[in-house]
């Protein structure tokens, strides 16, 4: 499982098992597939690399931790479902280089995964 904090190290979400979930775990944000992550909309939100999750834009928009609280993490079937919904949507899911900024992104790290 991996936490995502956001600029002022506070936790926003969680991945677990390349579903990225709000941090109370209550409802699916969006999806990773390799280093590429994608919510709402039908195109990659931006990448993971660094330790960092950076908008298609190359602005931070998470930091990113391999975390572990001891159990083994279970996903409900309404969460798959939410997943596979928004992989099937996706309809562009290359993605151009990103250029990595030092700047943070302002608006929070759920809005970058609604719909447009």
């Amino acid at each position: 499982m991996y936490l995502i904090r956001d600029r002022n190290n506070t936790a926003v979400a969680h991945v677990v098992n390349n579903i990225i979930f709000n941090v109370n775990h209550s409802h699916v944000l969006g999806i990773v597939i390799g280093d590429c992550f994608y919510g709402q909309r039908k195109k990659a939100v931006g990448k993971l690399f660094n330790e960092k999750a950076y908008l298609v834009s190359g602005e931070i928009v998470g930091s990113v931790e391999v975390y572990s609280n001891g159990s083994k993490e279970s996903v409900k079937k309404e969460y798959l479902v939410a997943a596979w919904k928004i992989l099937s949507g996706i309809e562009d899911h290359t993605i151009e280089w990103i250029v990595p900024k030092k700047v943070w992104n302002n608006a929070p790290f759920s809005s970058h995964f609604d719909s447009e």
